[in-house]
């Protein structure tokens, strides 16, 4: 292979990861605006559970979904995904092979922070295993 085809495979393959990632990002995308969307159940416990559960990994613990619903409870106010930037203050330290990670920013009730969200792919689509922000 000589330099111009090293240099056309490697565009190639390049091109090829971001549009895998743009993919995952727009699966992770939907999943995150049915999990946001169901903030509208929040007065009810059964309609908020069956609500997030098609959003959330079947293999949390109790605990761990009960602090995602919780988020959507106290009203926090979820801005879209995007990829992590340099800029970003809460970024995954060791992330896992199996997961994916997409930052957002986070209103609270007196000030706004960033963070990410931790996708796992399960059953064909992408579901939330985890939601990290500074406070």
């Amino acid at each position: 292979m000589n330099k111009s085809q090293m240099l056309a495979f490697a565009f190639l393959v390049s091109m090829s990861a971001t549009a895998v990632s743009q993919g995952d990002l727009g699966t992770a995308q939907k999943t995150w605006d049915h999990y946001k969307n169901c903030h509208a159940f929040k007065d009810d416990d059964t309609k908020l559970i069956n609500c997030t559960e098609p959003a959330i990994e079947s293999k949390l613990s109790r605990p761990e979904k009960l602090k995602l619903l919780e988020f959507l409870i106290l009203g926090y106010d979820f801005s879209e995904l995007r990829k992590c930037r340099k800029e970003d203050r809460v970024q995954p330290t060791r992330p896992l092979a199996t997961s994916q990670y997409f930052c957002m920013d986070v209103k609270g009730s007196e000030k706004s922070m960033q963070g990410y969200v931790e996708f796992i792919k399960e059953k064909g689509s992408a579901k939330i295993r985890a939601l990290k922000f500074s406070f």
